[in-house]
Formats: structure tokens, C-alpha cells, sequence
């Protein structure tokens, strides 16, 4: 809705939405009643190295990434680690098994990177760490969390609380038409 003309352009030249109505772009204003953990399951907050080659594994195998693209975004330890950043990571027998992250500013908070690894999916782990990162948020002061929502995540966060405020859409341009 925000960028109405640059959307008619992309119709105009051919170009459709990868996803209709778009990416759900969500909001909180309250904190989140923390969901039950499930038994077996630890959480930890990244703190250093080992909790950060975890934090990769996870987003790894969640968001379908290679080693060397995962440690080179998260290659800085500020990236993870500071007073207005917080990642945390879920583990089954001290292996990890799903992922969160906030990034907080002024008076609002992002959560990104949300993941759970696969044969652990449909356990609750992404309600329960949206649920971490976003009070963490609150904790430090924000007025508001905010996400961009994937289809799967999408109905977990509306569980939590979460509204929609917008749908962003995405257009596919190949270098060859640009």
C-alpha cells in the first residue's frame, strides 16, 4: 500500500507478486503469556561462541542456508550479542533445535529469524521462542514488537496475539530485464 506506484510499474512491465497478498507484516503491544516448555527442551541466550555456531545450525536447517552463508551473517558477534540484541536458542539433549532473535530500538522491537529445525517442527518451538525474543523486547522497554510473518509463521504468531498491519509484496526481477 505504500508504494502503489512502484507496484502499478512492476504489473505494467509483466512482473506478478511471489506471494499474494504479500508478506504479513505483524504487531504486539503487550507481552506474550510465555507458552509451556516443552519437556526436555532448554533454552539459552546467546552469549558467546558455542551458543552461536548453535544459533547458525539452526538457521541452517531452517531456512535452508549453507554453513558459509549463515556464518558469514553472523560472522560479528554484535550481530547476536549486546545491550539492544538478543538471540536465544532452544535445545533437545544439548543439540539445538529452534532459534529467535530481537533487535530492539528506541521503542519498538524487531523478532527475526525465527526457525525451528525440521524433524522438530509442529512442537510449539516457534510460539515459544517468538514468545522469548518479544518479551524480551518488553523487558527492555518497547512500546511495540514487530515481525514479517511466513506463511507457517503467520498463524502461530496470530495465536500469540500478534495483529496485521501490513502485507509486503515481493517481485522476482531478473538481471537480464532490469
Amino acid at each position: 500500500h505504500a508504494d502503489l506506484p512502484l507496484e502499478a510499474y512492476l504489473k505494467e512491465k509483466g512482473y506478478t507478486p511471489l506471494r499474494i497478498p504479500g508478506s504479513t507484516g505483524m504487531l504486539i503491544e503487550k507481552p506474550i503469556e510465555m507458552p509451556e516448555i516443552p519437556e526436555g527442551v532448554m533454552i539459552r541466550k546467546v552469549a558467546g561462541a558455542k551458543e552461536i555456531e548453535d544459533y547458525e545450525v539452526v538457521i541452517c536447517d531452517a531456512f535452508s542456508k549453507t554453513e558459509a552463508v549463515a556464518s558469514a551473517m553472523f560472522s560479528d558477534e554484535r550481530i547476536l550479542v549486546g545491550a539492544s540484541v538478543g538471540a536465544w536458542v532452544a535445545y533437545r539433549d544439548q543439540r539445538p533445535i529452534a532459534a529467535a532473535t530481537m533487535v530492539f530500538s528506541r521503542k519498538a522491537a524487531g523478532i527475526y529469524y525465527v526457525g525451528t529445525v525440521a524433524d522438530e517442527r509442529g512442537k510449539g518451538l516457534g510460539a515459544l521462542m517468538t514468545a522469548v525474543a518479544a518479551n524480551a523486547g518488553f523487558e527492555l522497554g518497547a512500546e511495540v514488537v514487530v515481525l514479517q510473518a511466513s506463511i507457517a509463521g503467520e498463524p502461530v504468531y496470530r495465536r500469540l496475539g500478534f495483529e496485521t498491519i501490513t502485507h509486503y509484496r515481493w517481485y522476482l526481477i531478473q538481471p537480464e530485464r532490469c
